[in-house]
């Protein structure tokens, strides 16, 4: 991980993007649904046989992905056709969401679509005057697809495996945000009752998906 990451990570870990997923604006009427370090001894090295046999051909080997930065999200189940564009970290700590209700965000300095670990791309739930581009976030079910372009129309398909409902401060920054042995998208909204004190939603819905083809 890069030191540009890290410094995301570290952020994250203060504020998970808590209250960015809701319009600044919207109607407070609506609703929605250590370790500890190890030191390592070296360990003496095992005899070494003169012939040496060839190791095993390795099979269903994923070819190399080459990671893409999308300008649109598509959700077929949801009828989703969305722009995407980069957001950063605020100086609180939170990760940013477009201006736009209708746009959704992919966080940057972050891993890009394609590349071992998780990347991430929020959206609002709803606006002043109703349901946002995230709004049916929660419908979604294991292996429905979330594709996503290029400028140049090269696309990566990901597939659905969990959802999750969590409280922010609870939420584990590492398996959101962090790194993953295989290429991962999750999309973040809110969800939960809205705080009109804290002019926000009380939870986060969270949609896992990993990469299936490209």
């Amino acid at each position: 991980m890069n030191i540009h990451r890290k410094i995301v990570y570290i952020l994250l870990g203060f504020a998970l993007f808590a209250g960015s997923c809701s319009h600044q604006q919207r109607s407070p009427e609506s609703n929605t649904d250590g370790m500890q370090q190890q030191e390592i001894q070296p360990k003496a090295l095992p005899n070494i046989p003169e012939q040496v046999q060839s190791p095993p051909k390795i099979k269903n080997v994923r070819k190399p992905v080459t990671p893409l930065k999308p300008v649109k999200i598509i959700i077929p189940s949801l009828h989703v056709k969305a722009i995407v564009e980069t957001v950063g970290v605020l100086d609180n700590g939170q990760m940013a969401v477009p201006q736009d209700t209708e746009k959704t965000g992919l966080l940057h300095p972050g891993f890009l679509p394609g590349e071992l670990g998780n990347a991430v791309i929020d959206g609002h739930v709803d606006n002043l005057y109703g349901p946002a581009v995230f709004f049916h976030l929660k419908k979604l079910k294991p292996n429905d697809q979330v594709i996503l372009k290029d400028v140049k129309g090269r696309q990566l398909i990901f597939v659905v495996e969990a959802t999750e409902i969590v409280e922010p401060h609870k939420a584990s920054i590492e398996k959101i945000f962090g790194p993953s042995p295989e290429p991962r998208l999750n999309l973040i909204t809110c969800t939960g009752k809205y705080n009109r004190k804290k002019h926000e939603h009380e939870e986060r819905l969270i949609v896992y998906t990993k990469l299936v083809d490209h």
